[in-house]
């Protein structure tokens, strides 16, 4: 007999409280709250506004149907999966908020503080703040699935989930904390682990399945004290070091895998929220995989030209002639540019074009600078030729590209 989806949804609601105490919320398409899980869902619901998450998924909505992982800088976390009749959405399912971090009750009152809040109004986001759950990241993620599949009747890994990222004038500000699992929770890391970085070093492509198992079963030790957010960004950057170390394995010289190590570490650095660091270790991953995977296809390069496309993609960032190149490797610029084209089917000028346009790829995945910005760190010229160059390798405008990425 089928199960309505009232009763799955009543069965995972209750399911939610038999370890954690989260809560379960239900919204109308113009996301007025419906019905919660505690008489003072108002105010938890006043939660989620505070620091733009609501503003967040309501844009959201009118782009896409996607399930949503919201976060905001007090390091809560929510999980919103829309539901569907004849394409359009009927009602809004979401879970939490959660804490991903043991927060201080000293933090949360200076983050209330900061918005400006009466001592009255502090006083009643405290209690119930401090009654909410603290979950790991990975735990957090996967109720999220179970609710994506109570609503949709289909699994998801989480790489089909949309992550809130920080806008340009949220990052800096507040970190978003995580807390680290337990030993006791680690099993499955490191076979996990060990199956990604073998996919590195072998250059394969069809490693989505790989991190999405990691993504699921990893856990990663405490690598510091002290502040959660630096916790999870010494994560990252091990994470970057490893990789790096794996690909130089898989045949990519030290020059560009510590080159493209040096800019993972920057952004990562550099990041304000838990889904930004994800999404910059997602495209980290793709980037060194599909190096290693073009330098193993073209191994019958000779060295001279290998040695040229690594300049190319250690110097995609400049202003790049061919003479300059040519000179690089020992070679006159008319001989080079022909036996170029003769071993890697495609001309140098197109081959620089080409490695910027992957770099711009990335950076519209992982970052939130303005289309002209990038335009201009990989020095185009001009915006109108940096978005005809990525039409013509790509199909798309920069920002469809972008739009498409974020759906």
């Amino acid at each position: 007999m089928e199960i309505s989806l009232q009763n799955r949804i009543t069965f995972f609601s209750e399911l939610l409280t038999c370890s954690h105490n989260i809560l379960y919320w239900c919204y109308d398409p113009e996301l007025e709250l419906l019905n919660g899980d505690t008489p003072k869902a108002p105010v938890y619901d006043a939660l989620l506004s505070i620091n733009g998450c609501k503003d967040y998924l309501r844009s959201r909505l009118e782009e896409n149907t996607n399930p949503l992982i919201l976060s905001d800088t007090m390091g809560l976390m929510w999980a919103a999966v829309p539901e569907l009749s004849g394409g359009q959405t009927t009602r809004i399912h979401v879970i939490g908020p959660v804490f991903i971090s043991d927060i201080s009750a000293n933090t949360l009152e200076k983050h209330l503080s900061e918005k400006g809040y009466s001592i009255k109004i502090k006083k009643t986001f405290l209690e119930l703040l401090h009654a909410l759950p603290v979950l790991s990241v990975t735990s957090f993620f996967q109720y999220g699935q179970m609710l994506y599949y109570t609503i949709r009747g289909e699994k998801i890994a989480m790489s089909g989930f949309h992550f809130q990222l920080p806008s340009p004038e949220q990052k800096p500000g507040h970190d978003i904390p995580v807390k680290m699992r337990s030993s006791k929770e680690s099993h499955g890391t490191w076979a996990a682990e060990q199956e990604l970085y073998r996919m590195v070093a072998e250059g394969n492509t069809d490693y989505q399945e790989a991190w999405d198992k990691l993504a699921v079963t990893g856990s990663y030790p405490m690598f510091s004290l002290g502040d959660p957010m630096r916790q999870m960004k010494d994560m990252a950057l091990t994470l970057t070091a490893v990789t790096c170390r794996t690909a130089m394995w898989g045949g990519l010289t030290p020059e560009l895998a510590y080159t493209l190590s040096d800019y993972y570490i920057q952004g990562i650095e550099s990041a304000s929220a838990i889904p930004e660091i994800q999404e910059i270790l997602r495209a980290m991953f793709q980037d060194y995989v599909s190096r290693v995977h073009d330098m193993k296809k073209n191994s019958h390069v000779s060295r001279q030209i290998q040695d040229s496309c690594n300049y190319i993609q250690i110097h995609s960032a400049e202003k790049l002639s061919i003479a300059d190149i040519a000179a690089q490797v020992g070679y006159a610029e008319y001989y080079f540019s022909k036996k170029f084209k003769k071993e890697m089917g495609i001309s140098v000028k197109d081959y620089i074009k080409k490695i910027k346009v992957e770099r711009a790829k990335i950076i519209l995945r992982s970052e939130t600078i303005s289309i002209q910005e990038i335009s201009e760190a990989l020095s185009f010229g001009t915006l109108s030729y940096f978005a005809e160059t990525f039409h013509k390798f790509t199909g798309m405008t920069p920002g469809e590209y972008r739009s498409k990425f974020t759906e």
